[in-house]
Order: structure tokens, then sequence, then C-alpha cells
């Protein structure tokens, strides 16, 4: 069995105690490595965070950071902060620290944002959400983190589950007075996550340094690209200092002024002018994202009034174009006339006696003597005409539009 010995440097197979067994590494870097191991007696995988054995020769107040920030994580208790199940406290003959923490599967927001660009507006308002609660817990029991950032924000499992991580540098109030001797005049954080003050002086910070950075940490999520950067140190301090920075809907312009508006308060040059609390941020963030913006559709009544005034006018369009062309006409509704009147009814030719003879042509209707003759009279022209076929010329009926209703604006969900 594979024990650990002096200067012991972490290995695959290496048994940390009775019940610690080491699998493979996860993650390394300056201050230490992060490993997988597996707790034998529960049958459980963690992580085991070792400090460089460099730095636990070398830098005595590396020890007292890697303590505090395993004190800081477990006190808090919270939901959206990794657990520490077990810290091994060093001692001078000692072999360096490590603490035992729950095991998280997935990748940090630097990870997440290089590989996905700019991050969805609601998924942005949750990880600011979640990190404003851990901050909010931390700085009522007077812990300050100052090293905010996307690497410290791990994104657990398809859920994205926030976890906010390292407090290594973290501050505890009711040790304010050792600290502010250890790091006068230093700089403690990471330098585009820093707020002005915290460049001149780490220990002279208060809990209003980490709101700074979760405003840092939101504007690289909603656009891919940090608010204040340069080629130094000093570059950075100065475009800090004086709030220079791209206002964030001129690189999304669907973020609107609401948004803009609420970074020029959590960026603000005078400490007094930003965010008071964690909760008052957060809040502040959410209602200044909801704010409708030009580029958003809006369905209030001015924007169905825009699309029926639209509608209206081609529709108008359309009709004008087919009564032009011929294609639709319009013609008078009929007017009611006077009922004509009816034909004179065809009479017979009255019969003509049988026995009579044809009367001489003459002058006279009739006459007393024998061999008088009656003129007959020309047969009786009808007065009654044939009816005049009126099916030639038919009257012509008005063309009744019925225009249809037109859908209202109401009626359409994409309007």
């Amino acid at each position: 069995m594979t024990t650990c010995a002096s200067f012991f440097e972490p290995f695959s197979g290496a048994l940390i105690n009775d019940n610690l067994r080491l699998v493979r590494p996860i993650a390394k870097g300056g201050m230490g490595s992060v490993w997988l191991a597996r707790h034998t007696g529960l049958d459980l995988p963690v992580a085991l965070k070792f400090m460089s054995q460099s730095i636990f020769r070398d830098e005595p107040n590396a020890v007292e950071r890697f303590t505090r920030e395993a004190r800081a994580a477990a006190q808090l208790r919270h939901p959206n902060v990794v657990r520490i199940f077990d810290f091994r406290f060093p001692t001078p003959s000692d072999d360096p620290p490590y603490m035992v923490m729950e095991l998280l599967e997935g990748e940090d927001l630097e990870r997440c944002i290089r590989r996905c660009g700019p991050l969805h507006i609601g998924e942005v308002v949750t990880i600011v959400q979640a990190i404003a609660s851990v901050l909010e817990t931390a700085h009522e029991r007077g812990i300050v983190h100052r090293d905010i950032k996307p690497e410290n924000v791990f994104l657990e499992g398809p859920e994205h589950t926030v976890k906010v991580l390292d407090f290594g540098v973290a501050m505890l109030q009711q040790g304010r007075e050792d600290i502010a001797a250890e790091e006068e005049g230093k700089m403690c954080g990471t330098p585009c996550f820093m707020s002005p003050e915290q460049f001149t002086d780490a220990a002279d910070v208060d809990h209003r340094c980490d709101l700074w950075a979760l405003a840092v940490v939101a504007y690289e999520a909603l656009t891919g690209r940090m608010p204040f950067a340069g080629a130094t140190v000093s570059a950075i301090f100065l475009a800090a200092a004086r709030s220079r920075y791209t206002p964030p809907s001129q690189l999304r312009p669907e973020l609107g002024p609401a948004v803009d508006a609420w970074f020029c308060k959590a960026f603000a040059t005078r400490i007094e002018h930003r965010f008071a609390s964690a909760r008052e941020l957060a809040l502040s963030f959410s209602r200044a994202v909801a704010e409708p913006t030009a580029s958003r559709p809006s369905r209030g009544p001015a924007a169905w009034n825009r699309w029926a005034t639209v509608a209206i006018g081609l529709l108008g369009g359309v009709l004008a174009t087919l009564v032009f062309t011929g294609h639709l006409r319009f013609a008078p509704a009929p007017v009611a006339a006077s009922p004509a009147p009816p034909p004179p009814a065809l009479v017979p030719p009255a019969a003509m006696p049988p026995t009579a003879p044809a009367p001489a042509a003459s002058c006279v209707a009739s006459s007393p003597w024998p061999s008088a003759k009656v003129a007959t009279p020309p047969p009786a022209r009808s007065a009654a005409r044939a009816p005049v076929a009126a099916a030639r010329h038919p009257v012509t009926t008005a063309n009744t539009v019925e225009e249809e209703e037109s859908p209202t604006a109401e009626d359409d969900d994409t309007l």
C-alpha cells in the first residue's frame, strides 16, 4: 500500500489516508492541483485540492489563504457554493494541506463563453442572480470574495447549476486588521475584474468590490468582451478608474438603453454611486434586461396601430389596382321603376256572315238598294304587336361587392 511521504507530490493510485485514493489529475495551476479521488469508505467520487509544494515552502502567507478558502466555503453552506467535506490543516513539519470537495462535472463560465460566445440574456440573468445570492450571504457573514471572475464560476451538469469557487483571497471582516497588515500596499485579485480601489490597496476595500467584479462578469457574458482591457495593468486601471468602456447596446443592440444605464451605475467612478448590495444589483439587473427596446417587437397598442395602418394601406392599394385594370367594377344599385303597363290584349276579328256577298268598293257603309254593295272594310290590324324580346337587352343588375373583413392585428400573434 502506497502512503504519503514527506514532501509528497500526488500521483495516480496514491492513498492519501485510510479512505481517500487518488485516481487522476483534473486541473493544475501555479498554486497547486486538483485531483479526482474516491472515498473508499463511502464509495463516493470527490475532488482533492492540493497546495503546491514550492508554494507551501516559500510562501507562508499562501498557507493562510488556503486555510481561509476552506473555512469561508465551509461556513457559507450555500447551494451555489462548492461544498467542503474535509480539510487537512498543516503544521510546520507536515506535508502541504489539502481540502476534500464535492466533485463537479461541467465547465467553468470562462470556457463556456469562449466556446459559445455571448450567452442568452435569460441565462445571464440566472447566473447573475445565483452569484449575487452567494455574495449576499457571504457579505452578511463578513466575507468578501475579492476574486469573482468567470473562471471561478462553475456551471455544473446539463442544467448549468451555478457554483462559486475559490475563496482563496477572500477577506474575513473579523480578521481585517491582520489582513490589512499583511496586504498593505498590495493588489489582490485579477486586474480585469478589479474595482479601481482594489488597484490602490487590497486591504482598503469592502463588499462593493465584489459587486464591481460581478458587473464585469455580466458584461463579458452578454457581449463576449471585457469592458476594461489593456496591454498593462496600468492601462486597465486607468480604463476602470475613468469608466471608459463600450456601452453593451452598441455590441448587442437588443439590450437597449436600460441595460446601458445599469452598467453606468455598476461602473460608477465614485463608489458611493454604485449599487449598495448584491441583492439590489441583481434585482435592478433583472428589471433592466426586461425593459422593452426598439429592436424587440412590442405587442402593445402602438404596435397594433402601426400594423393595422400598413394592412389597410395594402388593402386599399390592391382594390385600386383591381378597379383600374377592370377586374373589379362597382355598378350602381338598381333604381326601383314604376311597373310598365301590360300589353294590349289580342282581339280576334268579328266573324262575317257566311251568306253575305262581298260588298262593292264604295265609300258608303250601307245602301237601301238591292244592287248596292257595301264596301268591305280592310281587315282590322291588331293593335297587339309581337311582344318585344326583352331577353335581347337584359337589365344590368348591380354587381354587389362584399368586402371581407380583414383579420385584426389582435388575431395575428406575429404582429
